[in-house]
């Protein structure tokens, strides 16, 4: 998948590199009470036995239910929590209050035994983290740019004054996203779309004009470089549609790359074939969207379809 170095010497043997997307759940929150007993693989620890919160009071992590909490988790709710840094603002979040404290919790690896049976095996990253504080649309644009393009990142909300209603909440959703230029300077609404003013079509894709500049993404580099990709996600009309990706990306959406968004089902038959791309991307969406481990869904439901996810892969011809 990368080009080799001159001081390599021979071309990496990757040929695939798969990424499965879920949704909204930190390291600790999966692995913290599994890192107790593995400190070895969590150099950085495990679950903390309690957590002092900046109004004093001490809470000790729970289990989550299978199905977890709604707590809110847009930017400001993220930078609540993190308190500049002191990690100790939960109370802040909405949905995390006391006296339990929900969103102070995590799983134990009995209920993601496919979760932790991939850990037991395979190598992990207790010092990664994101690279914005934002939710799943930020998310979802910075796994396919390294970038959020200077959008904060929060989900996309309806123009009040034109009223549209698209799919989504990208280039086709007539919805619109916090920015800020580069450098800094005033904080706006702008159309949820990284435009491409290249493509010849109004405002570059977007549904009115924007100040937002094209940003190039890993699909536009793949293709260059003549190497296949695809994003195994919902397809228009299709509940899940917002998380993937490609419609929030006008060089995307409004050119022939949108073939390359297919329904998340056909991920298995390729699969089985052996004819998966250089590079897959799988979101949940369609009938799998209740599998993303998403507030409000079954994380039992999630961790079953990622050891299905896992599995084709593993059994893959190639």
């Amino acid at each position: 998948m990368i080009a080799p170095s001159a001081t390599q010497a021979r071309p990496t043997p990757i040929r695939h590199v798969v990424i499965l997307y879920l949704e909204n759940h930190s390291f600790n929150s999966l692995f913290g009470f599994w890192c107790d007993s593995h400190h070895r693989r969590c150099p950085d620890g495990g679950m903390p036995p309690t957590v002092t919160l900046s109004n004093g009071a001490v809470v000790k992590p729970s289990d989550l239910p299978d199905v977890p909490p709604v707590v809110k988790h847009t930017v400001a709710s993220q930078l609540a929590a993190i308190h500049g840094g002191k990690m100790n603002g939960w109370q802040h979040i909405n949905g995390c209050h006391g006296p339990q404290y929900q969103c102070i919790s995590g799983y134990r690896p009995s209920s993601e035994p496919n979760l932790i049976a991939l850990a037991k095996k395979f190598a992990i990253s207790d010092h990664t983290f994101s690279m914005g504080d934002s939710p799943s649309w930020g998310g979802h644009l910075y796994v396919a740019m390294a970038s959020l393009d200077g959008f904060l990142g929060n989900t996309p909300q309806p123009d009040k004054k034109l009223h549209l209603h698209g799919p989504g909440w990208g280039c086709d959703s007539g919805r619109l996203a916090l920015w800020q230029p580069p450098g800094g300077g005033r904080i706006r609404e702008v159309p949820a779309c990284v435009p491409d003013p290249a493509l010849h079509i109004p405002n570059g894709g977007a549904f009115r004009p924007t100040p937002v500049k094209h940003a190039s993404t890993i699909m536009d580099r793949l293709s260059a470089a003549g190497l296949s990709w695809r994003i195994y996600g919902a397809t228009l009309h299709s509940q899940g549609y917002y998380w993937s990706i490609c419609p929030s990306l006008a060089d995307c959406l409004d050119t022939s790359q949108v073939r390359n968004l297919v329904p998340d089902g056909r991920f298995f038959a390729n699969a089985a074939k052996g004819k998966l791309p250089n590079f897959s991307i799988i979101t949940p969406g369609g009938k799998y969207v209740g599998d993303s481990e998403h507030n409000g869904f079954s994380n039992t439901a999630g961790d079953n379809w990622l050891g299905q996810i896992a599995s084709a892969v593993m059994k893959n011809p190639k």
